[in-house]
């Protein structure tokens, strides 16, 4: 009995040895706290600003824009943007790059100039000159020109002797009256006639009429001169009248 009176004692005076500690060191505690608190709101209160200096500074934070070309620098630093003008690597900070930037909207309202050359268009020169069409036809001077030249390669004559007093008699009237004045006439046998221009067609005329100089007259004798004139022509041929003997 007397031992547990004992162990009672021990622990009250322990308890109580104990909760006063704590309170000490709790009272110790709330003090710091308190101390530290006005310290630190001393720190940070400092003097009202006006409203004065307050605009005064919204306006020294607020530059106006400045030139983008001043923007512009050759040197790197970490804090600028690069881009690339006329193939050279140029730097600019993020914000001053966007201060001075447009958008699609004011791009498209700004007029563009467009280059106006004074200089008159110069037509494409062709240094090739453009073949000619190639005809199935001759002129009335080249038909006349074929068949002469196979004539004469055929051993006939050129010969305007031939003719006679042509002009004088039969000559002077008109075509369709020649057969009405063969008097006077003095000249050789003649005919009238035509060359077809188209390609083949002189050459044509002059076999035949080869043909017919080596049968010749009634007689059988061959005729080896010739001669003509041109009275006319048109697309299709060209009109003559003919001498030979």
């Amino acid at each position: 009995m007397k031992r547990k009176n004992l162990l009672a004692v021990v622990l009250i005076a322990v308890m109580m040895s104990g909760g006063c500690g704590n309170k000490e060191a709790e009272t110790a505690t709330g003090t710091d706290i308190t101390e530290s608190s006005e310290v630190e709101v001393s720190q940070e209160r400092e003097p009202p600003i006006s409203s004065e200096e307050v605009k005064q500074e919204e306006i020294t934070a607020s530059p106006e824009p400045a030139d983008t070309d001043s923007l512009i620098t050759e040197e790197t630093d970490d804090e600028l943007d690069f881009f690339y003008l006329d193939d050279n690597q140029r730097f600019a900070g993020f914000e001053d790059a966007l201060a001075n930037s447009k958008t699609k909207e004011q791009a498209k309202a700004e007029p563009v100039e467009v280059p106006v050359d004074d200089k008159p268009a110069e037509a494409p020169v062709d240094d090739e000159p453009a073949e000619a069409p190639v005809s199935d036809k001759y002129t009335p001077e080249e038909a006349i020109a074929v068949y002469r030249s196979l004539m004469e390669a055929g051993g006939i004559t050129w010969d305007p002797s031939l003719k006679g007093n042509w002009d004088e008699t039969i000559g002077k009237y008109p075509i369709e009256d020649w057969n009405l004045h063969m008097d006077g006439y003095n000249g050789c046998s003649w005919g009238t006639g035509w060359i077809y221009l188209e390609k083949g067609q002189p050459e044509w005329c002059a076999e035949t009429d080869l043909e017919s100089f080596a049968i010749g007259n009634s007689g059988g004798i061959s005729w080896t001169k010739y001669y003509l004139e041109v009275t006319g022509s048109d697309d299709e041929c060209v009109n003559i009248t003919a001498w030979h003997n």
